[in-house]
């Protein structure tokens, strides 16, 4: 049985938010009505190079999380991402979440009057193996290596595919990728090993126009979602051999 490690929810586009005290005492109550939970904001720092000059920005960006950390925003300059982090052994359903997530981002997408250019759904899993050497023959079994590694034990191995599709989202047909990248983990520590496995769905980038609102995004999330759920439990089984 795979557990959730994370889920996020994204947006593209060009965004320029300013970390002020009046936008966050605007939008702390708006993500409490939406969401039931207390956001509390943070300031997000990073370093931008500006070319051909080369000079290096300082850029501040808005962020907002939970008291215990499992949810979180991020509103940067090209993108917009909520995310759930598995924190205790209580999973949060990939519903819940989709459900979540396109409340608060349409906050925000109708608190700023945004559009969006891509649209994005990631989440990374897992499936615990009893042993390092458990590990190590299912990468034999799922991974074509060349024959150099053919008589040796694999203490590293990772495959990923992807799958272009198409959508509808009202009248619009849009293209997406479906990628899922799957690798060994080991954690010599606690002695564990497992397969972790992301999914990552996303409108394709040769669209750039604006034409995301937030009304699409609860149609982007009730699209993908059988995807999501369909390539868990393949993965489920090829790693069980169930």
């Amino acid at each position: 049985m795979a557990t959730v490690l994370n889920y996020q929810l994204s947006i593209f586009g060009k965004y320029s938010v300013e970390p002020s005290v009046e936008i966050i005492t605007a939008l702390m109550p708006m993500l409490k009505e939406k969401s039931g939970k207390d956001f509390l904001p943070y300031i997000i720092n990073s370093n931008q190079i500006a070319f051909p000059s080369n000079r290096i920005s300082n850029i501040s960006n808005l962020g907002f999380t939970t008291q215990d950390q499992r949810f979180n925003i991020a509103i940067l300059n090209e993108r917009i991402d909520v995310n759930y982090n598995k924190m205790n052994e209580l999973d949060l359903s990939l519903d819940d979440f989709c459900a979540f997530s396109t409340e608060i981002l349409s906050t925000i997408m109708e608190y700023f009057s945004f559009m969006s250019s891509r649209l994005a759904f990631n989440t990374r899993q897992f499936c615990d193996l009893p042993s390092f050497e458990a590990l190590a023959e299912k990468g034999k079994e799922l991974v074509k290596c060349i024959p150099y590694y053919n008589e040796k034990s694999l203490s590293e191995w990772s495959m990923r595919t992807n799958a272009q599709l198409e959508i509808q989202i009202k009248e619009m047909k849009e293209g997406i990728n479906v990628i899922t990248t799957t690798s060994s983990m080991q954690d010599v520590t606690d002695r564990r090993s497992a397969v972790v496995f992301l999914i990552d769905i996303n409108t394709l980038p040769q669209n750039m126009g604006m034409r995301f609102g937030k009304d699409t995004l609860a149609l982007f999330v009730q699209k993908i979602s059988p995807v999501i759920g369909e390539i868990t439990s393949d993965v489920e089984r090829l790693i069980t051999g169930e």
